[in-house]
């Protein structure tokens, strides 16, 4: 099961990954985030801690990283692996689109309440990353 949300920002794919690369900018853009880390350098393969508000920490490992253009996580839960994907698309004006997209890997329809709610505030971050990267 998949959702995704995008959302045009007028913006470079240079400055729009610097939000992505640096995980300490993610404070600004996740609101419900108490906590990150990263064993290593932002790239395929590495793993690190997560801890959002009213969750207990959680391993993530980014299993893709495209310099520019997109990274992916992905976190085990009992429900099944979630797949998080964070996208930057060039527009031909010279604007991006961020797509964010959330994949729970079990296809049961009785996980989608919990998919939902996974998904609930995603676009809220990306018109959070809209305004920081538009002022």
């Amino acid at each position: 099961m998949e959702f995704s949300f995008s959302l045009k920002i007028k913006t470079t794919k240079e400055d729009a990954w610097n939000y992505y690369a640096n995980i300490e900018k993610w404070y600004h853009w996740e609101t419900d985030l108490k906590n990150i880390t990263l064993n290593g350098k932002f790239e395929t393969g590495s793993y690190g801690t997560m801890e959002l508000e009213g969750m207990p920490p959680m391993e993530y490992q980014l299993t893709l990283v495209k310099p520019f253009e997109e990274f992916w996580d992905k976190t085990e839960t009992p429900f099944g692996d979630i797949l998080f994907g964070h996208q930057i698309i060039n527009n031909h004006d010279g604007s991006v689109n961020i797509k964010h997209t959330v994949i729970l890997e079990n296809e049961d329809e009785q996980h989608l309440d919990f998919l939902k709610h996974v998904f609930s505030d995603v676009p809220q971050s990306i018109f959070i990353l809209k305004n920081l990267l538009e002022e």
